[in-house]
């Protein structure tokens, strides 16, 4: 395997006879590019902020709008270039209206000169996962503290998961992966994952949704494939 950006990657998909790049979110415009299996449970996007600044941005509330936010012209937001936000946030996201407000960056990394760009004042904020930010913070040295904050716009948890090539070898490779990813055994460990890799109080909060998704995977085609 290798490590590719999210542009780089669907391309490959798209130009090689087998390839899969993960993780991502399954889109119409993807779907022309390759077969999809939906495979890891990923916790809404939240707003991350400097924390001196989440008076000035989120005015002592517990979670964000992020479309009064696109709304203030004095913010203004990083986006990883070519990421799809999911389909309640891409929508505000692609108004005409909200690029002003918004820097896109291609990155080779999980985002890594976003945060530089965050904590060195180029942007306001970030949109970004918990577990994204909790392992950010992990492997960097950087001492400015950071703010994360729930967005009233999203409330669920997605599920991610693998685009491989659009042909027989890669429609093989999806179904092959769906099945494994319905297993008992395999189940437990994403759950288990969950617990390692999502900060306490983002598990705690989707608690419920988490157990209804882990509890009908076994029964659910989440392939793109009939």
């Amino acid at each position: 395997y290798s490590m590719v950006n999210l542009t780089r990657g669907l391309e490959q998909v798209k130009r090689e006879p087998l390839s899969c790049f993960l993780p991502t979110f399954r889109t119409a415009e993807r779907d022309q590019l390759g077969h999809y299996v939906s495979l890891f449970v990923a916790m809404p996007h939240q707003l991350l902020i400097r924390s001196e600044d989440r008076q000035r941005i989120a005015g002592g509330q517990a979670e964000v709008s992020l479309q009064q936010l696109l709304r203030d012209r004095s913010l203004r937001g990083g986006l990883i270039q070519d990421r799809s936000y999911g389909p309640v946030l891409d929508p505000l996201l692609q108004a005409p209206e909200a690029q002003a407000q918004l820097l896109r960056i291609q990155t080779s990394s999980a985002g890594n000169n976003l945060f530089d760009m965050l904590e060195h004042d180029r942007v306001d904020y970030l949109l970004e996962y918990a577990e994204v930010v909790q392992f950010a913070q992990q492997q960097r040295q950087a001492t400015l503290n950071l703010s994360l904050l729930p967005l009233k716009e999203a409330n669920t948890p997605f599920v991610s998961g693998i685009y491989c090539s659009k042909n027989a070898a890669g429609a093989a490779l999806i179904r092959r992966i769906d099945q494994i990813a319905r297993q008992p055994e395999v189940i437990a460990h994403f759950i288990a994952a969950e617990h390692v890799y999502v900060p306490s109080a983002t598990v705690q909060h989707y608690q419920a949704w988490l157990d209804q998704f882990f509890a009908q995977r076994p029964y659910k085609n989440l392939t793109s494939l009939p």
